[in-house]
């Protein structure tokens, strides 16, 4: 699953599905995230709620990863 992790709510509700809770290990999550800096100037001020989703996962016992998207004009 890909994911910018700035939909908390939608996480808490895959998180109290039984179903999706008991296969927790069948899925791999990758947010997507440029660190705060880029993060806030290209895609605005949401890298708060991407890291609490990306935690809430984590804590929760999912695969996460972050793979970083710079664009090519921050190259």
């Amino acid at each position: 699953m890909y994911t910018n992790g700035t939909l908390v709510d939608e996480f808490k509700r895959l998180i109290s599905s039984d179903v999706i809770y008991k296969n927790k290990d069948r899925f791999a999550m990758q947010f997507s995230y440029d660190g705060e800096p880029h993060h806030k100037l290209m895609r605005g001020d949401n890298s708060d709620k991407m890291l609490e989703s990306a935690k809430l996962m984590f804590d929760n016992g999912f695969n996460i990863s972050f793979k970083a998207t710079l664009s090519f004009d921050m190259l």
